[in-house]
């Protein structure tokens, strides 16, 4: 009966790490991608509608764009323009720029942008390859509340604990969730985000303090 509670916890958690370890993915495959000049062809706005078609009063937007761009003398089309697809409230409603950098990046139809070209296949492109931390952070932390609390109640217990209190389950499954958070600790202190960078470095901190505990309380 628990495995059948919190199990679809556990899963619900894994899929938004895995969304988010999508995006991170993406992001640093995207770095070795070239810039090249595009001409913008269509700008506009989809909004939120509800179920008669009509626009919601306080539901969400995204930019969409569609661009041409040449690479080694062929000509393509896009219509790709972040990592992130997720809908936003305007920008004076949202804890980050993201809309207002979208905004400033595609500029007007008709005039010039600079997008990332995967050189290895040029018909993938974007015009912002940032990640867009509120939306990947959000997957994160929900992810990794599900998947600690499903994890204790369903591993956390172990009958040959080197001490009462102690667990060795409980830090292997502070490792497997540190490792991940490691790769993400520089990228987030690289976009000025010091705060959480040292906050995703504690699982990492907590596993390395629990094994020279345990080993040495064994």
């Amino acid at each position: 009966m628990i495995w059948l509670f919190f199990g679809p916890f556990l899963l619900i958690g894994a899929a938004l790490l895995l969304l988010a370890g999508i995006t991170v993915a993406r992001h640093l495959a995207a770095q070795s991608w070239q810039p090249v000049q595009a001409t913008l062809l269509e700008r506009n706005v989809e909004v939120e509608r509800n179920r008669l078609g009509s626009e919601k009063i306080d539901g969400g937007m995204r930019y969409a764009a569609k661009y041409a761009y040449q690479w080694q003398g062929k000509k393509y089309e896009s219509s790709r323009v972040s990592l992130s697809s997720a809908m936003s409230k305007g920008v004076n409603m949202m804890p980050d720029d993201w809309n207002e950098r979208i905004d400033g990046a595609l500029g007007n139809p008709g005039g010039t942008l600079t997008v990332w070209v995967d050189p290895a296949n040029p018909s993938d492109a974007l015009v912002l390859r940032d990640i867009r931390w509120l939306e990947t952070g959000i997957e994160i932390i929900f992810g990794l509340l599900l998947i600690w609390a499903s994890s204790l109640f369903l591993f956390g217990y172990d009958p040959h604990a080197a001490s009462a209190g102690f667990s060795w389950r409980t830090v292997a499954i502070t490792w497997a969730i540190g490792m991940p958070l490691a790769v993400i600790v520089p990228l987030l202190w690289r976009d000025n985000h010091q705060v959480w960078a040292v906050l995703a470095a504690l699982p990492l901190l907590l596993a390395l303090y629990g094994t020279v505990y345990g080993l040495r309380a064994h």
